[in-house]
C-alpha cells in the first residue's frame, strides 16, 4: 500500500491506523464512539472511586497539618499541566485530520513538533519554577508552624521535576484521542490511581510520615504510566514515529492556534478553582485546607457526573447545529434540564446528610461550619448549570463571550475572597462564596447566548 512520505511499517501497524481512519469516515463508526463513551464513563467513575480511597490513606499517613501542606503543594504544581498553550488540543485535531487523509509524513511532523515544542517549554518552566522555589518566602504561603522550611522546599522541587516530566509525557493521551481511542486513554488514569494507593499503603506500613515520600509516590506513579503508554502507542502504531528530524517550526502555529482560546479559559478556570487552597493556607492556616479540600472532594462528584454526561454532547451538538437540526437539540436539552433538576435535589439531599456521610468515609469527625456547606451547594448548582450551556457553545466554537466572562471571574475571584476573609470575618467558606459570585454572571449570560444562537438556526 502507498503512504504519503516514506514509511516502512511492521505487520499490522498501518492497518491499525487505517482501521481508525475508516471508523472516522464511516457512519458505522458510532459503535466505536459508544464504546469510547462507555470506557470513558467507567474509567472516570473508577478513577473517582479510587481517588476517594487514596485520600483517607494519604490523610492518615501524613496527618491533618502535613496533608494540608501537601494539598497546597499539589495545587500549585498542577498549574504546570495547563501551560501547553493549546498544543495538546491542537495536536489531537491536526493529527486526526492527517491520519484521515493518510498523510503519515505530516502526522510524524506534527508529533515531533508537538513534543519538541513542549520539551522547550518544559525546560523554561523548570528554570522559572526552581528560581521561584528558592526565592519566595514559603512561610508567607504555607503559614508553617512545626514543618521545616527545607522539607517543604525539597518537596516542591521534587514535585516540580516530576510534574514537568509528566507534562511532556501526557501528550500520549492526545495521541490516543487522535486515533479514536479516547476510552483507552481514560483507562490509564485508573492504573495511576492504583499505583498511588499501593505505594501509599507501603509507605504507611514501613516509612515515617514524609511530604517528600508522598511527592515521590505521586510523581513516580504518573511517570511510569506516561512512559509505558507512550511506548505502547508507538509500538502499536509503528507507522507513527518520533524523530527530531521531523520537527517543522511552521506547524507550531497550526497546532497551537486551535486551542489558544480554550487555553486562556483553562488558565482562568485554574485561577478560580485552584487558588482557594493557597488563599486558605495563607490567611487561615494549612489545617483549614484539609477540611475544605475534603468537603470539596465530595462535591466534585456531582461536577464529575455532569462532565461524564455532557462530554459526548460536545461533538453531537456541533453536528446538529451545522445541520440545523433544532428539533434534536431541543429534545436533548429537555432531557438535560430534567437531569439538572434531579441533580439539584441530589445536591441538597447530600448537603443535609453530609456530616454522617463524611464520618463513614473518613472514620473520623471533621469540623466545619454550615456556611461552607451552603457555599458548596450553591457553587455546584451554578457550575453545572453553566456547563450545561457551555458544552453547546464549545461544540460550535462560540467561546468569545465565555472568554471575557472567565477573564472577569479570574480577576475578581482572589480579591473578593480576601475581602470576605479580612473584612467580613469569614472562614474558609469565603473562597467558595467568592468563586460562586465570580462565575454567577455566566449562569445568566451563557443561556441567553445559547437561546439567541438556537433561534437563529431555527429561522
Amino acid at each position: 500500500m502507498q503512504c504519503s512520505g516514506s514509511c516502512k511499517a511492521r505487520g499490522g501497524s498501518v492497518e491499525n491506523i487505517e482501521n481508525v481512519c475508516m471508523v472516522i469516515k464511516s457512519s458505522n463508526g458510532f459503535g466505536r464512539i459508544r464504546i469510547n463513551i462507555l470506557l470513558g464513563f467507567f474509567s472516570k467513575f473508577g478513577s473517582f472511586i479510587l481517588s476517594y480511597i487514596s485520600l483517607p490513606i494519604a490523610l492518615s499517613y501524613l496527618g491533618v497539618n502535613y496533608y494540608g501542606v501537601w494539598i497546597v503543594i499539589f495545587s500549585v504544581v498542577a498549574w504546570i499541566y495547563n501551560f501547553d498553550i493549546g498544543i495538546g488540543l491542537g495536536l489531537k485535531n491536526s493529527l486526526n485530520d492527517a491520519l484521515v487523509k493518510k498523510n503519515y509524513k505530516l502526522a510524524n511532523e506534527l508529533i515531533a513538533t508537538a513534543y519538541i515544542f513542549l520539551i522547550a517549554v518544559s525546560i523554561l518552566l523548570l528554570l522559572i519554577s526552581f528560581l521561584l522555589v528558592f526565592s519566595i518566602n514559603l512561610d508567607s504561603i504555607f503559614s508553617m508552624s512545626n514543618i521545616r522550611e527545607s522539607e517543604i522546599r525539597t518537596t516542591l522541587l521534587v514535585s516540580v521535576f516530576f510534574t514537568i516530566a509528566n507534562f511532556i509525557l501526557l501528550l500520549y493521551k492526545q495521541l490516543f484521542f487522535a486515533v479514536n481511542l479516547s476510552g483507552f486513554a481514560a483507562v490509564t488514569t485508573i492504573l495511576y490511581q492504583v499505583l498511588v494507593i499501593v505505594f501509599l499503603l507501603v509507605a504507611k506500613c514501613f516509612i515515617e510520615p514524609s511530604l517528600l515520600i508522598v511527592a515521590i509516590i505521586y510523581g513516580v506513579s504518573n511517570l511510569f504510566v506516561g512512559v509505558f503508554f507512550t511506548l505502547y502507542f508507538f509500538k502499536r502504531n509503528d507507522v507513527l514515529k518520533f524523530s527530531f528530524s521531523n520537527y517543522k517550526r511552521n506547524h507550531i502555529k497550526s497546532i497551537g492556534g486551535v486551542g489558544i482560546k480554550f487555553f486562556i479559559i483553562q488558565m482562568c478556570m485554574l485561577m478560580i478553582f485552584t487558588c482557594d487552597n493557597i488563599i486558605i493556607s495563607k490567611y487561615l492556616g494549612p489545617e483549614y485546607v484539609t477540611s475544605y479540600s475534603l468537603i470539596l472532594k465530595t462535591y466534585q462528584a456531582f461536577i464529575m457526573i455532569s462532565y461524564i454526561i455532557l462530554t459526548p454532547y460536545w461533538t453531537l451538538f456541533a453536528e446538529a447545529y451545522y445541520q440545523k437540526n433544532t428539533e434534536w437539540i431541543l429534545k436533548q436539552y429537555k432531557k438535560l434540564y430534567t437531569l439538572f433538576l434531579l441533580m439539584i435535589i441530589a445536591v441538597i439531599a447530600y448537603s443535609l446528610y453530609i456530616q454522617p456521610l463524611l464520618k463513614i468515609w473518613l472514620h473520623t469527625e471533621l469540623k466545619f461550619n454550615k456556611y461552607m456547606i451552603y457555599g458548596f451547594c450553591i457553587f455546584v448548582i451554578i457550575r453545572v448549570f453553566i456547563d450545561l450551556h457551555a458544552v453547546f457553545l464549545n461544540g460550535i466554537g462560540k467561546i468569545n463571550v465565555q472568554l471575557v466572562l472567565y477573564l472577569f471571574a479570574a480577576i475578581i475571584n482572589i480579591p473578593l475572597a480576601i475581602i470576605l476573609i479580612k473584612h467580613f470575618n469569614m472562614g474558609s467558606e469565603a473562597v467558595i462564596f467568592s468563586a460562586s459570585i465570580a462565575i454567577a454572571p455566566m449562569a445568566i449570560i451563557l443561556p441567553l447566548q445559547s437561546l439567541v444562537l438556537f433561534r437563529n438556526i431555527a429561522k
